[in-house]
């Protein structure tokens, strides 16, 4: 795929880039869109590198390209169709004179539906805006992921820590069950701070998601049970179901628990992401 129309771009580093279009003056750069951008194009190998292999016939999402510094590598490695959703249009010079076989879509990708951008299966290559990284993964898990292949992501650590979190821990909680039910999880590797400009506060982490080859049901009323749970995770099971289910008195409740292997006194945390599942199907 030759997707870079100006010679002249493409021989400029990232940081050359950055500073040729002013994107970290004042008046362009956007700290509430989360606009952290990565200078180090060999960690940006390193991520593209982490989703091989790829189906050819699978259609590229990339979230937040900004510079598009993950975006050539993306090119480099790949010869998929390749889609990009960037919601600040301050982006769109630099993409025209660099990019000529790209779709650019300019919009907030909480709006979209991925699965209305393609009929191709889809694989989720991007360094996410940590604003919305959280919020962008759980819609994908909810509404497009019997569409999607792969995800190889860049969030900060503690997030990708959550997702990654066993039962019985303090970071277990709602992305975790739904990340786990739903894929296999990996953590990839760590990126200093320093790979990026202008520099976050925080370190971050390239995790990949798999999605499971099962069919899973009730999602809504699973996330709804978790969000009831989680919102006050210190209390025991038991009563948060007898409130929040008033359908159910004590005796149905407490055999619930036991067809799911649930002790009634257990915690939120306590409760891995199968039991989850059981306990949401006689709910």
């Amino acid at each position: 795929m030759t997707c870079i129309s100006n010679s002249s771009n493409l021989n400029l580093t990232i940081r050359q880039v950055i500073k040729k279009y002013g994107l970290l003056q004042n008046n362009c750069y956007m700290r509430s869109l989360g606009q952290n951008f990565i200078i180090d194009e060999s960690l940006l190998d390193k991520i593209v590198k982490s989703a091989l292999p790829i189906d050819e016939k699978d259609c590229i999402i990339e979230i937040g390209p900004g510079p598009c510094g993950l975006t050539r590598s993306i090119i480099k490695h790949c010869n998929n169709k390749l889609i990009c959703v960037e919601k600040d249009t301050k982006f769109k010079q630099l993409h025209n004179d660099i990019f000529n076989n790209v779709r650019f879509i300019y919009d907030d990708a909480l709006n979209i539906n991925l699965s209305n951008l393609t009929n191709k299966r889809i694989v989720i290559i991007s360094n996410l805006p940590y604003n919305i990284g959280n919020a962008l993964l759980t819609k994908w898990l909810l509404n497009d992921i019997n569409r999607i292949d792969d995800i190889t992501i860049m969030l900060q650590e503690e997030v990708v820590d959550r997702i990654c979190a066993a039962h019985n821990s303090k970071q277990y909680g709602k992305i975790s069950i739904l990340s786990q039910l739903l894929c296999d999880v990996k953590k990839l590797f760590t990126a200093s701070n320093k790979v990026f400009v202008p520099q976050p506060k925080v370190t971050s982490a390239v995790i990949k998601l798999t999605p499971k080859n099962i069919k899973i049901e009730n999602l809504n009323k699973l996330t709804q049970l978790l969000d009831k749970c989680f919102l006050f995770r210190r209390k025991m099971i038991y009563s948060t179901l007898i409130k929040s289910y008033k359908q159910f008195n004590k005796d149905n409740i407490n055999g619930i628990l036991s067809k799911c292997n649930i002790l009634p006194q257990y915690r939120p945390e306590n409760i891995t992401p199968t039991q989850y599942y059981e306990l949401v199907k006689y709910l």
